[in-house]
């Protein structure tokens, strides 16, 4: 069992939630992103982003490497 915190976003028009999964020093260990229908595109690719990210930080790989990476990206079409 692990504590965690759940949070609303908003990207643009996207709506959805960001739920973190702790260690018990207060590291973080998984996160899930929920958006959308259950089998919409966007759920899908958010659950394999939130499982790929969750798999990395449980073998070490620090959060900062994720959001270097993925900070400032953008994608067409954008609106």
């Amino acid at each position: 069992m692990r504590s965690g915190n759940t949070y609303t976003i908003t990207m643009g028009e996207f709506d959805g939630h960001l739920i973190t999964g702790e260690y018990e020093d207060g590291s973080l260990g998984q996160i899930f992103i929920w958006s959308g229908k259950q089998g919409s595109t966007l759920r899908g690719v958010f659950d394999s982003l939130s499982t790929a990210v969750s798999i990395g930080l449980q073998h070490g790989v620090p959060l900062e490497s994720y959001v270097e990476k993925y900070i400032g990206q953008k994608y067409e079409p954008a609106g």
